[in-house]
């Protein structure tokens, strides 16, 4: 008898747990929201009715809404393919993520960008239909994507490292400012840039410390490195150069290109 106590008692507490679980998951972590007037787009505000919400504080991503939009509409798939509304729970029913989807992806919605990194990491997106309906919410984007997995921040994205903050050479005065830079860098993996300066040789060979090491530490750099860089520098017909932050190379051509990397101790 006491073996059948004991079995409801794990049941009725097992049940007891897991109701708890999705009461968090599905009601007690989201905050309904109404009375909002106004939705930004872009820097723009405008005015709509009827919103009705969710959000929570425990994550970005739990922002949805519904509402009536007096933004005049105007048939776009700019962003078409990047949006994906994030399903709501089962309460919430206004918001019907898979039939926006359907939405955007068929050309019955145009998706505009609310707001861009405010939180930062996260894109707050709209949906807008003909008829002046408009739905809200958050997806995470490429910056965010890269401070969750510990990489460098894409160029563009608020505190990201700009190519002229990256790539700063050792003068013989001591740190000299940054090369001047023409074109965009183009990063990849460990620390590697790819650029162009109008600085020429002579000043450069004159004014940077000039690295002699055969040790060029140059692991899977990406595509825009030339795989001759190395001889290229042991023939002279580039210009080897010690960066102002630790373990940083810095090489030159004649022609101005420059590639920049960290290399790893």
């Amino acid at each position: 008898m006491s073996g059948r106590i004991l079995m409801i008692a794990l049941i009725v507490s097992a049940l007891t747990i897991g109701g708890g679980i999705w009461y968090s998951a599905t009601i007690g972590s989201y905050d309904e929201v109404r009375n909002v007037e106004q939705v930004r787009v872009g820097e723009t505000s405008w005015a709509v009715t009827n919103y009705r919400g969710i959000d929570g504080d425990s994550s970005p991503l739990k922002l949805r809404g519904c509402f009536d939009f007096e933004l005049p509409y105007a048939a776009s798939t700019v962003h078409a393919e990047e949006a994906t509304p994030l399903v709501t729970p089962g309460w919430f029913e206004c918001f019907d993520a898979v039939q926006i989807e359907a939405d955007i992806q068929s050309g019955a919605a145009t998706v505009l960008i609310s707001q861009e990194n405010e939180p930062f990491g996260f894109t707050t997106y709209i949906a807008h239909y003909p008829d002046g309906r408009g739905y809200i919410w958050r997806q995470i984007n490429a910056c965010g994507s890269a401070q969750f997995a510990g990489e460098a921040l894409p160029v563009g994205c608020p505190g990201a490292a700009t190519p002229e903050d990256q790539i700063r050479a050792m003068s013989l005065a001591g740190p000299f400012e940054n090369l001047s830079l023409v074109e965009n860098t183009v990063r990849g993996s460990r620390d590697y840039a790819c650029f162009q300066t109008e600085l020429t040789l002579a000043l450069i060979t004159e004014t940077f410390v000039i690295v002699d090491t055969d040790q060029y530490g140059i692991v899977d750099p990406p595509a825009c490195f030339p795989p001759e860089l190395p001889d290229d520098i042991d023939l002279g017909q580039a210009v080897l150069l010690a960066g102002e932050d630790a373990n940083q190379l810095i090489a030159i051509y004649a022609d101005g290109r420059g590639y920049a990397w960290v290399v790893e101790t």
